[in-house]
């Protein structure tokens, strides 16, 4: 029950694609029971995009990534299933690498720098193992006669394996995995008519296997564009396993004009170009900006502007950007000239004005209780400074501390009162201690009052600063939310003895792993 169309315009005219071969389909059904698989959010934006103005509503017609497949699936099948991301993912290797290490079970890893880049990359490599449908025993037994670095890999594979199993863990590999497993159980499955698979150009082992057993119980179309056919040294996209017998080839009907732009993108790859170029026209134009980047952008973004002006028959979603530039740079020089730009900017949580305030509490005491540092973290806290303050000769102890605040808001009994639950949360963080002890003053610290007060808006905030303190506050929710999954999925490895300096680390890699 799978078929592959391969479709000369599919990117330049999806609409039609929709018309010649969806529509019947679509209008019999009212597209309740049609499903259509991207492989990128950008990608389903534009079919999306492309698709409204037509069709005028979706007609209960599901638009979906695979991760959104794989979640449908799975939350019918395994609702107690407990998300294991990135940050937990490489914080249990690491701690079970320190285990392994202890029992002299690897040998390899043991001169390794312990850095959160190193646990990151490794569990990057387990990822794509999983993608390729290696699983550990048989990842095991081709690391037998290999490297020491690979046994060290195969038994690091095998225990996160078996750690997400034991605790009912998934990461996103995983979850296909199961997902795979379960397509015969899944009564959703059953009630689509027909998955289109629209805009791949290849699938992991992972993906192909999925979609091959879904093709048992549920039709299945996976659409590719087949318009580099005709370009030498240029492979279709195709399914690694084969074994699709029902394949159609839809024959161009448009002749195309050389053009120097055609040429190129013909003959890229080609080793001896058979044919000679045709001479310079107006497909190709090469423009010259000095003084750094940031002027070439804006250079570029005027450019744009002027051709939107001068051709009426152009809209904006008909063109493209490919920068090697920061994109939130790119998309800041294009809003300033008013150009309506769509792209998707993720920037690291650590970032954020709410994840600074988390690691606070605990950059006072790893700086022996700097004044510069105990004053951030009183302002976090919604506590004014007061001008004795910079005046004071700054304590190395908490003790001095309480002593010194105590004085300076002796006559201010309300902030008294603050300064000192801010300092006890401080009394919390000793120089060693366990992984959940060190979570628990985490959440303890990011659902403070005093915080939240700190991020909530109130009457008094400027209406520009509105927005903002609303979405501070709302990471403040993330954040909560990160901290609990990480303590709920590493179980035994939470009663880990660290040092606060080490934990810090482990923090601030956990933030960094998370994007907004």
């Amino acid at each position: 029950m799978m078929k592959i169309i391969r479709h000369p315009f599919l990117y330049k005219d999806p609409v039609g694609f929709v018309k010649d071969w969806i529509w019947a389909q679509w209008k019999k059904t009212g597209g309740s029971k049609l499903v259509f698989l991207f492989p990128t959010q950008a990608i389903m934006e534009f079919w999306e995009e492309q698709l409204l103005p037509v069709l005028g509503s979706w007609g209960g017609a599901r638009f979906l990534l695979v991760d959104g497949l794989v979640r449908e699936i799975i939350n019918e099948t395994r609702p107690g299933i407990i998300d294991f991301p990135p940050g937990s993912g490489s914080l249990f290797l690491r701690l079970f690498t320190e285990e392994l290490i202890a029992l002299e079970k690897i040998k390899y890893l043991s001169a390794a720098i312990p850095s959160p880049s190193l646990y990151s990359s490794m569990r990057e490599e387990l990822l794509l193992l999983k993608r390729a449908g290696i699983d550990p025993v048989a990842f095991a037994n081709l690391a037998a006669d290999g490297s020491q670095a690979l046994k060290d890999l195969s038994f690091l594979y095998e225990g996160y394996q078996q750690f997400m199993e034991e605790h009912k863990l998934a990461d996103a590999e995983e979850k296909i995995r199961l997902a795979t497993i379960d397509v015969v159980k899944s009564s959703w499955l059953r009630t689509i008519e027909h998955l289109y698979v629209l805009g791949f150009t290849d699938f992991t082992a992972q993906q192909e296997d999925l979609l091959r057993k879904i093709s048992k119980t549920t039709r299945v179309t996976i659409v590719f564009d087949h318009s580099i056919a005709d370009r030498k040294g240029l492979f279709p996209p195709a399914l690694k396993g084969g074994g699709v017998r029902d394949e159609l080839v839809i024959p161009s009907k448009v002749r195309k004009t050389p053009t120097l732009l055609g040429y190129l993108q013909t003959t890229l790859w080609t080793e001896k170009p058979a044919l000679a170029p045709p001479g310079v026209d107006s497909s190709i134009r090469l423009i010259k900006a000095k003084g750094g980047w940031r002027r070439e952008i804006a250079y570029l973004a005027q450019e744009i502007k002027r051709v939107l002006t001068i051709d009426p028959n152009l809209s904006p979603d008909q063109i493209g950007v490919v920068t090697p530039y920061p994109l939130g740079t790119v998309h800041q020089i294009f809003a300033a000239q008013a150009l309506p730009v769509t792209t998707r900017i993720n920037q690291p949580l650590i970032e954020q004005p709410a994840a600074r305030a988390l690691l606070q509490p605990f950059q006072v005491v790893l700086t022996d209780f700097s004044w510069l540092e105990m004053i951030k973290y009183l302002r976090w806290g919604g506590i004014s400074t007061k001008k004795e303050l910079y005046a004071m000769v700054p304590p190395s102890t908490l003790e001095g501390w309480k002593g010194e605040l105590a004085n300076t808001f002796l006559a201010h009994e309300e902030a008294g009162h603050k300064v000192n639950g801010l300092l006890e949360l401080l009394t919390k963080i000793a120089s060693e201690g366990t992984l959940q002890e060190y979570l628990e003053v985490c959440l303890q610290w990011v659902t403070h009052p005093l915080l939240l007060t700190g991020f909530l808006p109130n009457s008094l905030t400027p209406e520009p600063y509105l927005k903002e303190r609303f979405f501070q506050t709302s990471l403040l929710g993330k954040i909560k939310g990160l901290i609990e999954n990480t303590r709920d999925s590493i179980f035994g490895f939470s009663r880990k003895k660290m040092s606060l300096k080490d934990f810090y680390l482990i923090l601030e890699f956990l933030l960094g792993m998370e994007t907004v």
